[in-house]
Formats: C-alpha cells, sequence, structure tokens
C-alpha cells in the first residue's frame, strides 16, 4: 500500500487496481497489472530487496525480465507506457522510490504475441493427444467391462422368447 501511495504522489496520477485482463485476441492469454492510469498507462510495483533495490536504482531502468513483463502488459491492455517503480522503505529517503517509464514497443509486442501464440498451439496440440489417448483407454476398460460382466447377465436373464411377426428368437441366457 505505501508503494501505491508514493507512487501516486510522486507522479501526480491516481492508479486503479485491477483484476486479471484477458487479451483481446488471444484466447487465454492475459495478464494482472498492479495498476491502471487513466487511459494510457500502467504500473508494475515492485518492492525487493535493499540489494537488489540499489541495484534498479543505479541503472535506472528495469531489468530486461520487467521490460519483457510490462510489454506483455501493454500488449494485453493496449495501454501506451508503463511506469516502473521499485520501493524500499529502508533506504535512505532520496533513494527510497524508482520510477522509470517504459513506453510501448510494437516490435517486442510483435515478436511476444508470436511467442505465446506458438506456445498455445503447443499446448493445446499436447492437451489434444492426451484427451484422445484419454478417450481411446475409456473406450477399451467399456467393451473389457462389458466382455466381463455380458455373461453374468445373460445368465441372470435367464430364458426368454422373443416374437416379431413371423420371426421367433429363443434366448437360453447361457
Amino acid at each position: 500500500r505505501r508503494v501505491l501511495f508514493r507512487s501516486e504522489v510522486a507522479t501526480n496520477n491516481f492508479v486503479d487496481q485491477v483484476p486479471f485482463i484477458d487479451h483481446p485476441s488471444i484466447s487465454w492469454f492475459g495478464c494482472s497489472p498492479d495498476g491502471l492510469v487513466d487511459s494510457v498507462g500502467l504500473v508494475e510495483f515492485k518492492c525487493p530487496n535493499s540489494a537488489t533495490h540499489w541495484e534498479y536504482f543505479k541503472a535506472k531502468k528495469p531489468p530486461q525480465k520487467y521490460v519483457i513483463q510490462m510489454q506483455t502488459q501493454l500488449a494485453v491492455t493496449g495501454r501506451k507506457w508503463c511506469d516502473f517503480v521499485s520501493f524500499d522503505p529502508r533506504m535512505p529517503e532520496r533513494s527510497q522510490l524508482l520510477i522509470v517509464r517504459v513506453n510501448r514497443d510494437n516490435e517486442m509486442i510483435a515478436m511476444i504475441e508470436e511467442e505465446v501464440s506458438k506456445f498455445l498451439s503447443e499446448v493445446e496440440d499436447e492437451v489434444r493427444g492426451r484427451t484422445f489417448a484419454f478417450v481411446q483407454s475409456l473406450i477399451r476398460i467399456t467393451l473389457v467391462l462389458v466382455l466381463a460382466v455380458a455373461p453374468a447377465i445373460a445368465a441372470w436373464i435367464g430364458r426368454h422368447t422373443f416374437k416379431f411377426k413371423n420371426l421367433e428368437i429363443t434366448y437360453n441366457g447361457a
């Protein structure tokens, strides 16, 4: 909560917290941004240990893994920028808060969406294969059970004669 408040005060932007957001055109792909800013921005909050925060603070830029995370969130939400916010209340006042704006990179977003689509296609193929194997096993088990139980049911039914017009069939249950 402190990082949210400090970020809002420093940027003069209110942050709306939101639930999971689905990608507009790629099923099973989405994100949970830490917050939305107006209709154009996002925030990504990090509260790392002091040594990690100090590394971010000295570099004045987020690590690449977070750039990819933020570009993914920009892809899903259609927003223009994301503020990377690192906060450590254990640091001296002037070093507690780092805010770096990361602008939308459409080339990176295109690569991310392509890779996500490939991955989801592979997952779908794997699930489809497992589903087919499961159904095939279920059918085999059902056939084995029918063959094992059918003689017992036939013996239980006993002798029956079925008549249909000029046709008569007698079943003796064995």
